[in-house]
């Protein structure tokens, strides 16, 4: 039931956001599923977390989400190596989702 209730408000969330707002929604969630803390706040995601992959689940295209995400490097949220994604700041990340600094 728990895990039917999280998809249903997984889905409605993803309706209701903005572009930007989805795609930081996604990292987040992936951040939550599959982050490993490796310092204070900094989260290192999985290999298979790319462009093409937040994309698809935040139902944006990948040119956009490529920006969005472009826009969260420059401002030093996130960063991406060869290894994966490494979330810097997760503070500032959640506050994006929460549309603080639209």
């Amino acid at each position: 039931m728990i895990q039917v209730s999280r998809r249903f408000y997984s889905s409605l969330a993803l309706i209701s956001l903005s572009s930007k707002q989805r795609v930081v929604y996604t990292l987040i969630e992936l951040v939550d599923i599959f982050g490993r803390h490796t310092k204070a706040s900094i989260i290192e995601l999985p290999s298979f977390v790319n462009y093409e992959t937040i994309a698809e689940f935040a139902r944006c295209s990948r040119s956009y989400t490529v920006s969005v995400l472009t826009t969260l490097r420059k401002q030093n949220v996130i960063s991406s190596k060869k290894s994966g994604w490494v979330v810097l700041n997760e503070k500032r990340l959640r506050e994006e989702d929460h549309g603080q600094n639209n």
